[in-house]
């Protein structure tokens, strides 16, 4: 192969590995954490529970009070206060707050966790409609993790059919609630196994090994 005939060759690798790069989502857009809704109250209960269904969590939680975020429009700086129904509550994130005053999309102005703080009496309760959109608020598809303070989480899939409702999440505890914040899914780590299990495989593993040195004699 001419030197010519292989620098086209190197070239045409070249292209379909930044096409298919293009085409994987390398270079994919950002995305926003959103809500649409926002969920507290204050009651007793037992322990931390986790709820994806909301008809599940409003019967856990009677008496709760929301809002929607149709009172706000454009840019704000970090942190707002978003309090409501004698609850106090700000949300930040860098580099400020946006919402899209139409719809009521309540998001952030950079592709950053979302974070709500609660500060004085503290909500034992605390649910939303939360997706991601891209900088025109339009639904993405993207699995997305709404996370408490004590770091208890919910990973929401990837929505099969976008819209501007939102999936629910939502918490119920048996001490007071101090944040929560929406961001991109949380990893589990693979389980380690602990100092003494892992020396009984070792031992295990060194007996197999020497009872096969030993078959082969």
């Amino acid at each position: 192969m001419s030197i010519l005939n292989c620098f086209r060759l190197r070239a045409w690798v070249l292209s379909c590995l930044v096409c298919g790069l293009w085409q994987s989502g390398a270079t994919a857009a950002p995305i926003y954490p959103t809500v649409t809704q926002l969920y507290v109250a204050t009651g007793t209960y037992a322990s931390v529970t986790s709820y994806t269904n909301q008809s599940a969590f409003n019967a856990a939680v009677p008496g709760q009070d929301s809002r929607n975020f149709t009172g706000l429009n454009g840019f704000y700086p970090s942190p707002l206060d978003v309090s409501f129904s004698g609850h106090s509550i700000s949300a930040s994130a860098t580099g400020g707050l946006f919402v899209d005053g139409s719809g009521g999309l309540f998001s952030t102005n950079n592709p950053v966790p979302l974070t709500f703080t609660f500060t004085g009496t503290l909500p034992t309760a605390v649910g939303g409609l939360f997706f991601m959109t891209d900088s025109s608020f339009n639904a993405v598809s993207s699995a997305l993790s709404v996370t408490l303070n004590d770091g208890t989480f919910i990973n929401l899939p990837a929505p099969s059919a976008l819209n501007l409702i939102g999936a629910f999440a939502g918490f119920t505890s048996n001490v007071g609630i101090t944040s929560l914040t929406v961001g991109p899914p949380v990893t589990v780590p693979a389980s380690v196994p602990e100092p003494s299990s892992f020396a009984l495989i070792s031992v295990i593993g060194l007996l197999g090994l020497v009872y096969r040195k030993r078959m082969k004699k």
